[in-house]
């Protein structure tokens, strides 16, 4: 079939009008790492999305050889409560290296588990055989009789005494995760090199609710722990002397308790950061 010159032209303006419509149409713009080090600079918003849960009120520990925590107990010597068994100190065993029978005192372990000794859980290692939580390294046994401490309040120094603490309100206390977690924070936004960064707060378990009573078979409990506008503590904003304090004020009046929503919270964050 031929074409005539005006289907020709027809056909040849259908073409160009496809062509035109594809070069109109908006093509996605693309950016790379090192974009964000040129070009016009502007002030970074970083809304700090605090883990305030149970968990963090535990005290962090690092496995022998790593940190070495002093104490009365030998600390690449393993210690267990397992009764003895005739002359052999903490003999009295299972084939798989539970104890058969216990005892209240600590004891050096002699029986044949401590050349097995299993510590894969978790992953880090804690200094506690896997097979029986009653045989433990002597860097454990230090660090749970004697455990770290540090001041209560900023910028929560390591302390043995209430004498290295000043101010009204601080403590020395053992050492846990949340208030290192605080330190870290702390000592981010107090950087001079970090003065042009805006600063919001969110925290993961609002300070609203009692967890002492939380009733997770709850829907209408959950709900109100899930939902809850508390979450959000302080606004993205830029911060001056005074609001850098109210700041550094609102981490340091955090408290350990709830759970993890962290599937939540990033939804919280991503509806707040897009303004819905």
């Amino acid at each position: 079939m031929q074409f005539s010159n005006q289907g020709r032209w027809l056909a040849l303006a259908k073409a160009l009008s496809l062509v035109l419509a594809a070069l109109a149409w908006p093509v996605p713009v693309r950016a790379v790492d090192t974009d964000i080090f040129t070009g016009n600079q502007v002030p970074p918003n970083v809304l700090v999305i605090f883990d305030n849960s149970g968990s963090m009120g535990n005290s962090p520990y690092s496995p022998w050889p790593l940190i070495v925590y002093a104490g009365a107990s030998d600390p690449p010597t393993v210690y267990t409560r397992c009764a003895n068994k005739g002359v052999i100190s903490g003999g009295n065993v299972a084939a798989n290296c539970t104890c058969s029978r216990t005892q209240t005192s600590w004891v050096i372990d002699q029986s044949a588990c401590v050349a097995s000794f299993v510590d894969q859980l978790p992953t880090f290692g804690d200094d506690i055989d896997d097979r029986e939580s009653r045989r433990k390294k002597g860097n454990r046994r230090n660090w749970e009789t004697n455990p770290p401490k540090y001041c209560k309040l900023a910028p929560f120094d390591t302390c043995t005494s209430l004498a290295q603490c000043p101010g009204t309100g601080n403590d020395c206390m053992p050492q846990n995760q949340l208030g290192i977690a605080k330190s870290a924070i702390i000592s981010t936004v107090n950087n001079p090199d970090n003065d042009a960064i805006r600063w919001g707060l969110m925290v993961f378990d609002p300070q609203n609710l009692n967890y002492g009573s939380a009733n997770y078979g709850s829907a209408s409990w959950v709900t109100s722990w899930h939902v809850n506008d508390a979450v959000f503590v302080r606004p993205v904003m830029d911060l001056d002397p005074q609001s850098k304090t109210q700041f550094i004020s609102s981490i340091g009046g955090l408290n350990a308790g709830g759970g993890t929503p962290t599937v939540h919270r990033l939804i919280d964050a991503w509806n707040i950061s897009t303004a819905r």
